[in-house]
């Protein structure tokens, strides 16, 4: 659930970013906003394509685990069939 942040965050650090660049060289108005309504669109595509991978990986690495679970139990069952019954 917490993924669904990742886009904005990266988004206003890129706009933070932006508006001190801005400040410091002193751009008129207009200009630093257009850059800056630039520089958060093209950032927040950015860190949507980043969640994206973020929960793919994620969701990869849940079904290995499960996978390496499900293989671990397989191996103790047939280690159980195996022993006789006393």
């Amino acid at each position: 659930m917490r993924e669904r942040f990742i886009p904005p965050i990266i988004m206003l650090l890129a706009g933070l970013v932006t508006c001190i660049i801005n400040i410091v060289n002193q751009v008129e108005l207009v200009t630093s906003l257009q850059r800056l309504l630039v520089v958060l669109l093209i950032f927040y595509l950015i860190g949507i394509i980043i969640k994206i991978i973020i929960v793919k990986t994620i969701i990869s690495k849940m079904s290995d685990t499960e996978e390496e679970k499900s293989e671990e139990s397989t191996e103790e069952m047939t280690e159980e069939e195996q022993q006789p019954v006393q």
